[in-house]
């Protein structure tokens, strides 16, 4: 395959440059093509050289890495496709053996929703019918969708992203359609 003008400088760049570089194109446009074109360019002149793909999501890093296997760059030391994530989260494990517990947004929420029952129990007492719901038991599994995004736009870490803002969370759940039953809920919650 010839590569285009715009794939060879990514691939100039990447045989030439010490710094780093980011391949941005609309989808179907070839990048993953062109990142491979580079890897193997790369492989070529240095043989040895550790090449690691990095990539937005783990169907994409999958892709690459057969795509690696299949040009024959199989050696796992030299050559590799991760997501950012997988990648810091082995880095993490290999330096500081932590213990990830995968179910903590879900142990977190259903604490919650079990002392807000308790809560309303006492408050209202069990079974009554001016008992409001409890809400936290209602949506926990689109609560925890919606903790799972805002945790990948790092809400909580910028001044503009704040926790506490309910139109982040608002905007969030509209722009990722978290779910109609959060929207409809927050609506209810503002008035």
């Amino acid at each position: 395959m010839t590569p285009t003008t715009q794939q060879q400088s990514f691939i100039d760049f990447c045989l030439s440059s010490t710094g780093h570089g980011a391949l941005i194109a609309r989808a179907g446009c070839g990048k993953t093509s062109t990142i491979m074109l580079a890897v193997k360019a790369i492989a070529k002149k240095l043989p040895k050289a550790e090449i690691t793909v990095c990539a937005y999501n783990k169907a994409i890093a999958v892709e690459v890495g057969q795509k690696m296997k299949e040009a024959g760059l199989i050696d796992w030391k030299l050559y590799q496709s991760s997501t950012l994530h997988s990648m810091g989260y082995g880095l993490i494990k290999f330096k500081f053996k932590p213990e990830i517990d995968d179910a903590k947004v879900r142990k977190i929420i259903r604490s919650l929703a079990e002392t807000e029952t308790k809560r309303l129990d006492e408050q209202f007492g069990v079974g009554t019918s001016d008992r409001p719901q409890n809400i936290l038991f209602q949506y926990k599994a689109q609560i925890e969708q919606l903790v799972g995004i805002a945790k990948q736009a790092a809400v909580g870490y910028f001044d503009d992203l704040q926790i506490g803002n309910v139109a982040v969370w608002a905007d969030l759940a509209d722009h990722y359609d978290a779910s109609s039953a959060v929207r409809s809920q927050r609506c209810r919650l503002a008035k």
